[in-house]
């Protein structure tokens, strides 16, 4: 009799750089989606699943505060790492001109890594956003409102890249590893 595989809990939506590690560091894993990283681990310790994958270092912004903060609060131990290059994109909806965005939305981590680009352009109110691939998915439901995130993301969401590597240096990565329970 076959078993069903446990998902791989991260902290986003299908497309989203944790996504992309998931695919890396768990091949073909299903993925339990959460919102927060906070929901990450409580999905692991309630046993909802045995394998999270978490961002913990970016080259750009440095440790990820909060996670940081929940491995040393919580009992896990890794099973494996990876570093992922990351390369940020500017990313409307196919439909939307770009004198039409008014709003700029991503994850506040993403933002923080493309502080130069959001200086160039005051004109846009920068928001924080839960995700980078679902404030793509948010701003398909915006005519005015552009998002950050990698190119998969408006892949799998239908969008459409207008600027590559908008990023503060094209070396940037995130270390990313593969956490569960110690128990």
């Amino acid at each position: 009799m076959a078993t069903m595989a446990m998902p791989v809990a991260i902290q986003g939506i299908a497309g989203c750089f944790s996504a992309a590690a998931a695919a890396i560091l768990q091949p073909g894993a299903e993925l339990l989606a959460c919102h927060s990283f906070e929901d990450v681990f409580a999905a692991l310790a309630s046993g909802r699943t045995q394998r999270a994958v978490v961002p913990v270092e970016n080259s750009l912004v440095g440790a990820i505060g909060p996670v940081q903060r929940l491995l040393a609060a919580s009992s896990v131990r890794t099973l494996g790492e990876h570093t992922l290059p990351i390369e940020q994109c500017l990313i409307v909806p196919v439909h939307t001109a770009l004198a039409g965005v008014h709003r700029l939305i991503s994850h506040p981590v993403a933002l923080a890594q493309c502080r130069r680009f959001l200086v160039r352009h005051p004109e846009w109110q920068a928001e924080p956003f839960f995700d980078t691939a679902g404030s793509v998915r948010e701003a398909n439901l915006r005519h005015d409102t552009a998002a950050i995130a990698g190119a998969l993301a408006a892949t799998t969401y239908g969008a459409r890249v207008v600027e590559h590597g908008i990023g503060d240096r094209a070396d940037n990565v995130t270390r990313f590893l593969l956490i569960t329970p110690a128990g």
